[in-house]
């Protein structure tokens, strides 16, 4: 498997972490519990794998999300609902992210750049 064939690897398990977010905001829409353990774990996992630091929305997001997962922590039932909002927009924006590198960004890049280039990736 070659360097950008990883990144595409990598992506799809970006994707599955968002759809377990999408199934735990899901839940705390229908009254479930918020489970802190794997919020925090799902916070974590996108901080590290997300592709966050070159997106501005998705670093106030995250922030964002953790602030509500605080207050909610604290009490304010009503911050449940900014816990699903910037998780969801957060899903939101990395999908489609991920949609333009997996289109545009690698079949460039397959397409385009010189084998040194691409051995320098592998």
């Amino acid at each position: 498997m070659d360097g950008i064939e990883l990144m595409v690897e990598e992506q799809k398990c970006i994707k599955r972490i968002l759809l377990v977010i999408r199934e735990e905001c899901y839940g705390i829409l229908k009254g479930d519990d918020i489970n802190y353990d794997d919020i925090t774990m799902m916070i974590s996992f996108v901080k590290h794998y997300g592709m966050i630091s070159e997106l501005d929305f998705g670093r106030l997001y995250l922030k964002e999300l953790e602030k509500a997962v605080v207050r909610v922590k604290a009490g304010d039932d009503e911050s449940k609902l900014d816990v699903i909002a910037n998780a969801i927009s957060y899903t939101h924006l990395l999908y489609r992210h991920i949609g333009k590198e997996d289109k545009n960004g690698y079949t460039f890049a397959k397409r385009e750049f010189p084998n040194h280039i691409i051995d320098i990736i592998n």
